[in-house]
């Protein structure tokens, strides 16, 4: 996340010496409250981002303590379940728990 916010300081930079440039003839005030306005949509995605990674943990321990109980459908036996499973959930859970890439 850091280097996006340097990022995002550099193209803003870069947008206020193009804006006092004499091209647009905006000024020092206006400029400055929209660097403002912007920073703080950065800092509101900044928190954003951090509440849903902390969410996105909560989760993920909430499925592990599910798992610990077993298969609420067949018991462990998909197999023998009546009527038979065609997804297993604890199958999906496991691999939901082992694949980060969707944190």
């Amino acid at each position: 996340m850091t280097d996006q916010l340097r990022e995002a300081a550099k193209a803003a930079l870069e947008w206020f010496a193009a804006e006092t440039d004499g091209g647009t003839r905006r000024s020092i005030k206006t400029i400055a409250a929209d660097l403002r306005a912007a920073l703080s949509m950065t800092d509101t995605a900044t928190q954003r981002a951090e509440k849903a990674e902390a969410e996105v943990a909560r989760l993920r321990g909430l499925l592990a303590h599910w798992q610990s109980y077993g298969c609420p459908v067949c018991g462990g036996d998909c197999a023998s379940a009546n009527p038979p499973v065609t997804l297993c959930i604890m199958r999906e859970t496991a691999a939901a728990l082992k694949d980060k890439s969707h944190d």
